[in-house]
Parts: C-alpha cells; structure tokens; sequence
C-alpha cells in the first residue's frame, strides 16, 4: 500500500540515512560544479588553441608575402625577353658546310627542314642522326636550336655544354654565344656574363657580347 504524505513534515529522513544522504547531495553538487568547470574550461582552451592556430596562419601568411615580394621583383625582369629577341637568330643554314650534309645517314633531310625553319621536323631527325653519329658537333648546335625554337632551353643547354666542353675548335664559340642567350631567356645574368666575356676575344661574337653585356650590366 503506498502512504500518502499530508505535508512536509511528514517527509522525515530517519537519522542513520541523513548523513549519507546530505554527503551524497553535497558530493553530488561538487560533481556538478566540477563538470561546469570542466566544460568551461575546455570551451577557453579550445578558443585558445584556436586564437593561437589563427595567429599562426597569419603570421605565416605575413612571412610568405614579405619574403615572397623582393624575391619576386628580384627574379621577375621583363627586359630579359627583350635582350633575348634582339640577339637572338638562329644558327644560319648557310653556315652548314658540305662536309656534314651526309646522305646516307638521313642529316640531309634535317639540314633541309632546318634551313626551311620548319624546326620541330628537323628535331627528331637530329635526334635519330646523333645517335648515329653523336661526335658531330654541328648536328648538336642544330639540334639545340631547334629545341631553344620550341623554347626547351634547358635541354638545349645540355647539348651545348657538352659542345663547350669537349674544346671543339669550330662550334665552341657558337655554343658558348647560344648558352649565354638561353640564360639571358631565363633572366639569369650572372650565368650569362660569365659566358660572355669568355667571347672577347672572338671575331664573330665580340662586338655583339660586349654590347649585351652592357646592356645587362645596367640591371
């Protein structure tokens, strides 16, 4: 049978019970204390974490854009395509001697399209006759060309330094010249200087390096 309580006074919580229970209720209240702590304090330390995170972004963002724009205006120089294409002509046809206009291993095929200008043709056709022939210097100053001509400038630099380093009479100077215009291209001038002033003393270059190297001194 279940009592009905008339009032409050009829709620009494025998005396071995109510120190638990007022224990129980105090321990309870701490625990609910503690929780709101808890959870507070973890709601200002994630803001924290996350002010902290923001700052950080931005301060990176700051670094990148400071360091980013003198690097940019250093290397960024619109003159240097204007250098180029003022020096810059292909390696005449009519500079291509008898000798090397060999039938039998297809370069005469090559040599035609190159005279034509046509220099992607030409390109895979020195390939194949270099590798046949891959001591001809002239075919690899050709073949340089065309690639500078479909502006691969860094393959062509290869190919020219290692005309420039095997010390060949004939086609040092040409390479030397072309190297010096491809990094003049890329707006490195350090690397092109070097390379022209080794042309002081050539009869066909001189005139032309000592002029482009004025030019680029002034930058």
């Amino acid at each position: 049978m279940n009592r009905k309580f008339s009032n409050k006074d009829d709620f009494i919580i025998p005396g071995d019970l109510e120190g638990k229970f007022t224990g129980r209720l105090k321990m309870a209240l701490q625990e609910k204390e503690i929780a709101g702590l808890e959870y507070n304090l973890g709601r200002s330390f994630s803001g924290y974490r996350n002010k902290r995170a923001a700052i950080f972004v931005v301060a990176t963002l700051l670094l990148l854009l400071v360091t980013a724009v003198p690097v940019t205006l250093y290397y960024y120089k619109p003159e240097a395509k204007k250098y180029f294409y003022t020096f810059y002509t292909p390696y005449s046809s009519g500079y291509i001697t008898g000798i090397y206009r060999d039938e039998e291993t297809g370069k005469n095929p090559a040599v035609q399209f190159y005279a034509a200008g046509k220099y992607n043709k030409a390109l895979p056709l020195l390939q194949d006759y270099l590798k046949v022939k891959p001591d001809d210097k002239q075919a690899s100053l050709l073949l340089a060309i065309c690639l500078m001509e479909g502006n691969r400038f860094a393959e062509a630099r290869e190919i020219l330094g290692r005309i420039i380093e095997s010390g060949n009479f004939y086609f040092r100077e040409d390479a030397i010249w072309y190297t010096a215009l491809s990094y003049i291209h890329d707006a490195d001038y350090l690397s092109a200087r070097q390379l022209l002033m080794q042309l002081a003393g050539s009869e066909v270059y001189r005139s032309k390096a000592e002029t482009l190297l004025r030019q680029i001194n002034q930058n």
